[in-house]
């Protein structure tokens, strides 16, 4: 069964060009963090990944200055899918809500990779004339009143969803330890007409991102779920407004 191109089962051909297909295990990079599904409403986009996996995320919390909330599935060791939706409670001007409440339909939006420290990542977005944030300090509070923080970078640059922002969980417990389980990322890769420019801005950020050549840009994960293998996508053809604070 085939759902609007984004799902595949074990027993049909992918919706993918066949150059873009990916081998069972294969393209898994070890600093990849999470993965987000960009919906512009929270609930709608919870109930379809519910109905997809067979698994339904849980509520995180919200994002206070993104204008966003999320919620959250683990999906294997050390790494989590997050639905990511506008949050009806905070001004979306210029925000990260602002862009997902934009979209025509969900999406694979972009992804998060995961280092300690992140100077070095900032030095080198510079050193590309990449537009970033500089490092903020973020938080959310998860229904159960715990306060999560972290630190993160976000990008803005040519290459849109592709190019991903990073985060330090510092001492925080990683989401993927406290988020419903069942799910498991087993791959990953980025693919995108200009692939030997977007590796070279990779290997500058250092970031181990498989990138394949395309007429399109496209995100791709492959995850293993209750229901089936499903296959996720999106263009991440945006840009990102910068928070600064």
């Amino acid at each position: 069964m085939v759902n609007d191109g984004r799902r595949v089962r074990r027993d049909c051909v992918p919706a993918i060009p066949k150059p873009l297909v990916l081998q069972q295990g294969a393209d898994m990079p070890a600093i990849l963090d999470h993965v987000l599904w960009g919906a512009p409403d929270l609930e709608r986009g919870v109930e379809e990944i519910g109905r997809l996996f067979g698994v339904k995320p849980a509520y995180g919390g919200e994002h206070p200055g993104l204008g966003t909330r999320n919620a959250l599935l683990s999906a294997g060791d050390g790494l989590y899918f997050e639905v990511i939706a506008p949050d009806p409670a905070q001004s979306l001007d210029n925000t990260l809500g602002g862009v997902l409440a934009a979209l025509p339909r969900p999406e694979l939006f972009t992804y998060a990779v995961r280092r300690e420290g992140l100077q070095g990542t900032a030095k080198a977005a510079d050193r590309l004339g990449i537009a970033s944030s500089g490092i903020l300090s973020k938080q959310r509070t998860a229904p159960d009143g715990t306060v999560i923080s972290w630190d993160m970078l976000i990008m803005s640059s040519q290459y849109g969803g592709a190019v991903p922002f990073v985060i330090d969980w510092r001492e925080t417990r990683h989401p993927s330890e406290v988020t419903p389980t069942g799910c498991r990322i087993e791959s990953f890769r980025v693919a995108h007409p200009d692939a030997e420019a977007l590796r070279r801005a990779y290997a500058e950020l250092d970031l181990d991102i498989a990138v394949v050549l395309s007429s399109d840009p496209q995100l791709i994960v492959q995850l293993d779920t209750p229901n089936g293998e499903a296959w996720l996508t999106g263009s991440g053809a945006f840009t990102l407004p910068l928070p600064t604070q």
